[in-house]
């Protein structure tokens, strides 16, 4: 009786170990839940997938209402954003915008030229240049068709600024090469290294960064 007992005690304090556990790991994926959400209250809601987990986790919310600008050596311009299409931007006439669902869209005497239409196909940067760094490729395809019947494409690469001494906080660059295939460098401190996924809200809490 007494062996039967002892056996019923700690098979229950065992399942209330385990179901503790679940408990907790719930509790962990609720408070990462809440993270996202007020994210996307602080930030505003986006079109296309902010955050990523490979390797590194990466959240670009920060910058998810700057659209950026490079120019090519011909004096081209072209304006992008990570998280959202960029139709409209700059000297683009809203009569001539790029295609709806353009990531990178380059302005041509005032008309828009899609680059490649999004959502962007997303995979880890760790190199670059030769460089051990952290990142993101950010890959666009089947945008205005141009250079003897081809479609443009863009590879827009986005690089930890501090890898790269000399380069500076959202400064970028753009390539074209072969014609009408792009590609595009942005360096940024939002995708080096940062915390795991349970500091995330500390992460955004202490976020400091101008919104544009």
């Amino acid at each position: 009786l007494v062996f039967l007992v002892l056996q019923n005690f700690l098979l229950l304090s065992s399942a209330f170990k385990v179901q503790r556990a679940k408990m907790k790991g719930a509790a962990g994926v609720a408070v990462v839940s809440v993270c996202m959400v007020l994210v996307g209250a602080v930030y505003g809601e986006t079109k296309w997938p902010c955050t990523y987990s490979f390797t590194e986790s990466y959240d670009l919310y920060p910058i998810s209402n700057v659209t950026y600008s490079a120019l090519d050596v011909m004096a081209n311009e072209y304006f992008f954003r990570l998280c959202d299409p960029t139709t409209v931007w700059g000297d683009i006439s809203s009569s001539t915008p790029c295609a709806d669902e353009t990531q990178v869209c380059q302005d041509q005497q005032g008309s828009g030229t899609s680059c490649g239409l999004g959502p962007p196909a997303v995979s880890e940067l760790l190199s670059f240049e030769g460089v051990s760094t952290t990142g993101l490729v950010m890959e666009t395809e089947s945008g205005t068709v141009g250079c003897g019947n081809v479609a443009r494409s863009t590879t827009l690469n986005v690089v930890c600024v501090r890898d790269f001494p000399g380069k500076t906080e959202g400064e970028t660059e753009v390539q074209e090469d072969p014609q009408c295939t792009y590609t595009v460098n942005l360096y940024t401190g939002e995708v080096c290294a940062q915390s795991s996924p349970a500091a995330l809200c500390c992460i955004y809490g202490n976020s400091t960064k101008t919104q544009t």
